[in-house]
């Protein structure tokens, strides 16, 4: 039970520390709702259907799981990629292949954010430009090599149809896709295929990695949590309860949940203490 598991973990971070994990819970589930309904709200208004915007929401989801960087993250990316017109269908293969990209240039989150952000001005614009390809190249992505070869020419001709305004935008993120996620090969030579990096980087077992499904999965069983417990737990908060008291409160309404979705965020919570402990955050 969370008693008999809270005492446990209790004698390690003492009744403070308890409650203060407690809070933890409640804060990161409230703030992953939150960010979700706001989430929902703008890709609602994006995509003008709310059942489309908490499909595309979930497929996010989905996709995160199998990569180190968290969903608010890459729905911030996914976000700025509908915001240009790319169409949401599209948008979760073109955010996996910039995410194996960046990894594989050994990027971040934020070089990822700006690579959406540079795939969807190519899309706004309507036709390739050197200025985005460019723009991919300071990021560590051999665009040109990836395009020409995708197009069959040599750097230099492909840069003419560029310039020239002859590259039509969605074929050119189809071939800058499907050629950073397979490789290509052509008479610019061969260029890395980047498909999985994400995935395999996330099941490394590396420290990070690690880590952060410890926080990913924290993040979601407390929002699974909070969810069912919300509005008393709301209603404790606000009329001045001790912190304690409201560690109890929980405990009583813990037991009453379904056993894997105790045992879930028993096992989170202790990674949570861990991960305070090792001071990894």
């Amino acid at each position: 039970s969370f008693t008999k598991a809270a005492g446990g973990i209790g004698k390690f971070v003492g009744a403070a520390g308890l409650g203060g994990l407690a809070v933890a819970i409640g804060k990161a589930g409230l703030g992953f709702q939150d960010f979700q309904q706001k989430s929902q709200l703008a890709f609602s208004t994006m995509l003008g259907d709310a059942g489309k915007a908490k499909t595309f929401l979930a497929d996010i989801l989905e996709f995160a799981r199998d990569t180190p960087f968290s969903f608010k993250d890459l729905t911030s990316s996914a976000q700025n990629l509908v915001s240009f017109g790319v169409d949401a269908q599209r948008v979760i293969p073109i955010m996996r292949t910039l995410t194996d990209a960046a990894i594989g240039a050994g990027k971040g989150i934020q070089e990822i954010d700006g690579m959406a952000t540079v795939v969807g001005q190519i899309s706004a614009k309507g036709r390739l430009q050197t200025e985005e390809i460019l723009q991919l190249a300071e990021r560590g992505v051999p665009a040109m090599a990836v395009l020409a070869n995708k197009a069959g020419k040599t750097v230099m001709d492909f840069q003419k149809d560029v310039s020239a305004g002859l590259v039509d935008a969605n074929q050119a993120i189809d071939w800058l896709v499907e050629g950073l996620a397979k490789g290509t090969t052509g008479v610019n030579g061969v260029t890395p295929a980047y498909e999985g990096l994400a995935k395999s980087l996330k099941e490394s077992g590396g420290i990070a990695a690690t880590m952060d499904s410890a926080r990913s999965a924290f993040t979601q069983a407390s929002s699974a949590l909070v969810e069912q417990l919300v509005p008393s737990l709301l209603s404790l908060v606000n009329s001045g309860v001790e912190v304690l008291k409201v560690a109890r409160w929980l405990a009583e309404r813990f037991n009453a949940l379904p056993k894997p979705l105790r045992d879930t965020a028993l096992a989170l919570g202790a990674l949570a203490v861990a991960n305070r402990a090792l001071n990894l955050d």
